[in-house]
């Protein structure tokens, strides 16, 4: 059975689970796929607060011996936000002139297997006439650009008679799957760990 959780969690999951048996004496992949089986242990919440504490310390460990691939993913980050940026402000110039609402949802019900995603790592005439062309035939437009540190990576869906989705593509790095991976993993826990203090 499929564990419900990304493969990066799992990357991150594996590289801790034998030192948390260890120091713990449990197993993290049993804590995060049945947590009710933990509820009734005295202080519970305060072994998972613990835990977390630990993950961030070795995962931010290993990341400070990958020095190559920071730096790496820091260029990356400050090109995706640069796209980002000229992408966004012809989307709201478009937007303006063809009277499209633009907007900021948290989400939008669809299906998004039919979303036809255009991923980019560059910014050209063609890709500014491509969002000229979007948005002119959107109903709406909603941007779902998310944050990096302190960097833009733009996502704009563009929703007509067929859904489009412009995407601004990071480039595969080591320390970005630590990162999307401890992320998940401490999300998981802290849902764990609220849950045990209203029991």
């Amino acid at each position: 059975m499929a564990e419900p959780w990304t493969g990066y969690a799992n990357m991150i999951i594996n590289y801790v689970e034998p030192s948390i048996k260890d120091k713990y004496k449990l197993s993290l992949t049993n804590l995060l796929s049945d947590p009710d089986s933990y509820i009734a242990k005295p202080d519970m919440w305060i072994t998972v607060e613990n835990i977390s504490d630990f993950i961030k310390g070795y995962v931010n460990d290993m990341i400070s011996k990958m020095p190559k691939d920071k730096a790496a993913l820091e260029k990356d980050a400050m090109k995706c936000d640069s796209i980002t940026k000229q992408i966004s402000q012809n989307v709201s110039m478009q937007a303006k002139q063809n009277k499209v609402p633009f907007i900021k949802a948290d989400s939008v019900e669809r299906d998004t297997s039919k979303d036809e995603v255009i991923n980019i790592s560059t910014v050209d005439a063609d890709i500014l006439k491509l969002v000229e062309k979007l948005v002119a035939e959107a109903h709406f437009v909603s941007d779902f650009s998310s944050d990096y540190e302190d960097y833009k990576i733009g996502e704009w869906l563009f929703s007509g008679a067929k859904n489009y989705v412009i995407r601004v593509n990071m480039q595969p790095n080591s320390v970005l799957d630590l990162e999307v991976g401890r992320e998940e993993v401490l999300e998981m826990l802290t849902g764990i760990q609220n849950a045990m203090k209203k029991e």
